[in-house]
């Protein structure tokens, strides 16, 4: 049995101020179904819930707003932005309204801030994500672990943005808060070593890049509900491998992260798609041409549901670490 990680016990305390033991077990529900996979059941188990919610008027309004930042949630990791922007922000309106200490607002925050994070628009996320650190530092104090949550993700982005001492020094703040709270090996913390290990790759040292990568994805596999993290970071170590020259591990790790995309998303949304483009840029690499038309045809296919190709998940840069193997 693994410690539940800080994300879960948090969001476990909203839903029990905020929800009715009925509508508790709703959204508890909705959360198992998303767990295995099952994103499309979960998604229409809590629009049901929205819709009664609704209905309550005032009564229901604090439980809304959760259901509105988990239906956000679902809506990000299928890669539907602007219905994720909508969620996330009527929860935040809703939230905003709300005079109860309970109401965490720095939680939709940074939520938005991931959505304009993967969308590309740095400088709102840096603002909302900035007004959810000092909101969770003046309600928690600095080295709470809810905060730290915010922290690494704001190291994630300065990473995208190339402002990598910046990242590197947050990373490095994220992680002390988890260690002190003996948290180090939950599913939150694993984010850490695996941005740590993006790091260390941009560097050079691809045996601590490894190492780190390796790390988090041993603790998210380990870990319920993370699956689309571990694709990630298995993405991360088929690019560290290629990077080493061991095409073979690279193409079992590039099969296991799409595997594990489409099993936690689906087979047709911005995650697998993304894997899916970046294993055809390997298999083109290997000269497999054959192969990497194949791939090309699935990601064509989800092309044509209209998923976002803009895209971008916290993988290694491929050309990059290929450029600096060929200079060695």
């Amino acid at each position: 049995m693994h410690p539940p990680t800080i994300a879960y016990l948090f969001f476990t305390a909203t839903v029990m101020l905020a929800c009715e033991p009925q509508q508790q077990l709703v959204i508890r529900e909705a959360a198992s179904l998303q767990q295995v996979g099952k994103v499309a059941e979960a998604q229409q188990l809590l629009l049901r819930l929205t819709s009664m919610l609704e209905h309550e008027g005032s009564a229901g309004q604090s439980c809304l707003a959760v259901v509105l930042n988990n239906l956000g949630s679902i809506s990000q990791d299928l890669g539907r932005y602007h219905a994720a922007e909508q969620f996330y922000s009527r929860a935040l309106r809703i939230e905003e309204l709300q005079s109860s200490v309970d109401v965490d607002i720095s939680a939709t925050l940074d939520n938005l801030g991931s959505v304009y994070f993967e969308t590309g628009r740095y400088r709102e996320a840096e603002s909302v994500r900035l007004k959810a650190l000092n909101l969770r530092i003046a309600k928690l104090g600095p080295h709470h672990p809810a905060v730290a949550r915010i922290i690494q993700n704001l190291a994630t982005q300065r990473y995208t943005q190339g402002r990598l001492d910046e990242a590197t020094e947050l990373y490095r703040r994220a992680l002390a808060i988890w260690r002190a709270s003996g948290l180090e090996d939950t599913a939150e913390c694993a984010t850490v070593f695996n941005g740590l290990g993006l790091m260390y790759a941009k560097a050079g040292d691809l045996d601590q890049a490894v190492a780190h990568v390796r790390r988090a994805l041993d603790i998210w596999v380990r870990s319920s509900g993370v699956s689309v993290s571990a694709a990630r970071a298995e993405a991360n170590l088929a690019v560290l491998s290629a990077a080493r020259g061991d095409a073979k591990a690279a193409e079992v790790h590039w099969r296991s992260a799409i595997r594990t995309a489409e099993q936690s998303t689906g087979s047709q949304t911005a995650i697998t798609r993304d894997l899916l483009y970046r294993f055809m840029i390997f298999l083109r690499s290997m000269r497999r041409t054959t192969e990497a038309r194949n791939v090309q045809a699935r990601i064509d296919k989800i092309d044509k549901i209209g998923v976002d190709p803009s895209f971008k998940a916290a993988i290694i840069d491929i050309t990059e670490l290929e450029k600096r193997r060929s200079k060695r």
